[in-house]
């Protein structure tokens, strides 16, 4: 049992896993600051939308550098990553703007809690987007 951690550990899928909750939470900050310092001036649809265009330029680019090691910049495959990730993360935008306002419609949940409770699910959902379809090794 241990020797199967051990190899789990030091495996690339580890360092994957790893890097990519290091990018989620540096994805979910970005989008959590920007939400907090808009929502009161623009008001909560308006925030949420700038909070995830922001970050989703920031999670492109890092989730292809720093996660999945993609190098390819050029081309029709470009086009297609590009067009999935943010197709993706529309998906996860509308599950945002659902779970949020849900939850503050007929929870009564305080605003920036349900925004922190939907970005933790966002993270999850992403994952597997860009794991499974977005950046898939061939």
């Amino acid at each position: 049992m241990m020797e199967k951690l051990k190899k789990f550990i030091l495996s690339d899928g580890f360092r994957e896993l790893v890097v990519y909750g290091i990018v989620g939470v540096l994805t979910t900050i970005i989008n959590y600051v920007v939400y907090l310092l808009t929502s009161g001036p623009l008001g909560i649809n308006p925030a949420i939308t700038l909070a995830w265009l922001l970050s989703v330029l920031f999670a492109y680019w890092a989730n292809k550098v720093f996660v999945f090691k993609n190098n390819a910049w050029r081309g029709k495959a470009l086009v297609r990553e590009i067009l999935s990730f943010f197709a993706a993360r529309l998906l996860s935008l509308g599950f945002d703007y659902g779970f949020v306002n849900a939850a503050v419609a007929f929870w009564l949940m305080d605003d920036r809690i349900a925004k922190l409770l939907s970005n933790i699910m966002v993270i999850i959902l992403n994952y597997f987007a860009s794991k499974l379809i977005i950046f898939k090794k061939k």
